[in-house]
């Protein structure tokens, strides 16, 4: 009798040990990462880090040389581009980088387009929200934002009011796959570029 109920008991025990180990099994193992299911391409979806390699941090073909106005040409005569970035024939030449008058020598930040040509600075990241795009550059933290909403572009009137921005105002809209940004307000006391080329409150 005694044996009978040991053998019950061991029969037992090995049926919860098989049970344990069958339902141990259809579990994941604790603080394993499952993959994560991969999304559809969607081609609006903007969102990550960017480098940029190669180029000559300047805005057009490597050594040439834009048309000028005037006014243009005496802006030119002022700026003192660090050294070997003396495009232009009538900017100064100079041996020492602290003699430059780069804006971005004295904490400024470089602005819009010079920000995209200049390759100082390697990454910079895209983030996506609900009514504008933001790219966030690595080298000042400053962002750079397209509107989203449908709203309009400032018009001369609201400039007067808004004021210059280092990277303007910026309305964009999709057509079909590719994002259309418009841009206004530059603020003209931040470079083109390397060389020191200027551009104007009221480009566009």
């Amino acid at each position: 009798m005694r044996n009978r109920f040991i053998a019950s008991i061991l029969a037992l025990v090995t049926m919860v040990a098989f049970s344990m180990v069958a339902l141990t099994q259809g579990r994941p193992p604790q603080g394993s990462v499952q993959p994560a299911a991969k999304k559809a391409f969607d081609p609006h979806d903007l969102s990550g880090i960017y480098i940029r390699r190669g180029g000559n941090r300047g805005f057009g073909p490597s050594a040439s040389i834009p048309p000028l106005t005037p006014a243009g040409e005496e802006i030119m005569k002022v700026r003192i581009p660090s050294p070997g970035y003396n495009r232009h024939p009538l900017t100064k030449k100079i041996d020492y980088q602290e003699e430059s008058n780069d804006p971005a020598f004295s904490c400024n930040p470089k602005g819009f387009p010079r920000i995209v040509l200049d390759t100082a600075h390697d990454y910079h990241e895209v983030i996506l929200l609900p009514d504008r795009i933001l790219q966030m550059w690595q080298e000042a933290r400053v962002p750079r934002e397209f509107w989203l909403d449908g709203r309009k572009l400032p018009t001369s009137e609201d400039l007067v009011n808004l004021g210059p921005a280092w990277y303007g105002h910026s309305v964009a809209h999709w057509e079909g796959d590719e994002l259309v940004v418009q841009t206004v307000g530059l603020d003209d006391r931040a470079w083109l570029d390397q060389y020191g080329y200027p551009k104007s409150f009221d480009a566009r």
